[in-house]
């Protein structure tokens, strides 16, 4: 059955409290895998993929300069992501620091991201003297939300979902994307930058930018997905570093308007 507004309330009211206690508990020295998970944290799955529960979506909810959108959290960042909870001991407050300290984008994915944001500007605008801020000191200036809030795994090998198998137009995986995530977007304010990370969250804010055409101009489509795995991300910024570059100096143009 396809969750309704409704059920995703009720899911983060009675379920996910017991879910969190699960997490807390795992063993990560024997979670080497997407086949380690155990069954208490699988939330969905067909002949073709599976969904697990790891704690993300607990940030308060706010709004921000700066907006990144991936696709959903791979195992590795599921595997950080309980570490952080298991780290902040059921504090909140504590979590959402050490998650985007720790877990967002982590490893080469945020050194890229990093090179890339600092080289259009993106810095400079938040009057920072480098992106790396947003991860440790900065963490107020940006918000980072997974298009797919929980990890999404295909094929009987258990893959990262990378959005190219037809696994995205299952009812259940929209679901997640209609009440779990579109509402992260439509909190922000007309000074927020947006960046999609690759294609796939590209295409659902395109459809969203029918509905509000301020998003146009104030997200940078086309940015790459700065993953190690994505051999092409180096030609793809180089391809609208130009335009990136342009939407970024008009963003910080809106934000000193604002203050």
């Amino acid at each position: 059955m396809t969750p309704t507004a409704e059920d995703w309330q009720d899911f983060a009211r009675r379920k996910e409290p017991q879910l969190l206690q699960v997490c807390r508990s795992l063993d990560l020295k024997h979670l080497a895998s997407p086949r380690d998970l155990p069954d208490a944290l699988l939330l969905h799955q067909t002949s073709r993929l599976q969904v697990y529960y790891a704690p993300f979506g607990l940030q308060r909810p706010r709004v921000v300069p700066l907006l990144m959108v991936g696709l959903t959290p791979g195992f590795a960042q599921a595997r950080l992501a309980y570490e952080a909870w298991q780290q902040a001991d059921g504090d909140r407050e504590r979590y959402e620091s050490l998650f985007n300290r720790n877990v967002v984008f982590a490893g080469p994915t945020r050194l890229n991201l990093i090179r890339y944001l600092d080289d259009i500007g993106v810095a400079d605008a938040l009057q920072l003297p480098t992106a790396a801020e947003l991860f440790t000191t900065r963490q107020d200036l940006m918000a980072a939300y997974s298009m797919l809030r929980y990890p999404v795994f295909v094929g009987s090998e258990l893959r990262n979902y990378g959005g190219t198998d037809a696994a995205h137009k299952d009812p259940w995986l929209q679901s997640m994307i209609q009440h779990l995530f579109l509402a992260h977007v439509q909190r922000q304010s007309r000074q927020t930058l947006i960046v999609p990370m690759g294609k796939y969250p590209g295409r659902v804010l395109r459809e969203l930018a029918g509905q509000d055409p301020t998003l146009e101009a104030r997200t940078l489509w086309g940015f790459p997905h700065t993953s190690g795995s994505n051999g092409h991300r180096h030609a793809q910024f180089l391809a609208g570093r130009d335009l990136f570059r342009q939407k970024v100096a008009a963003w910080k143009q809106s934000l000193a308007r604002a203050t």
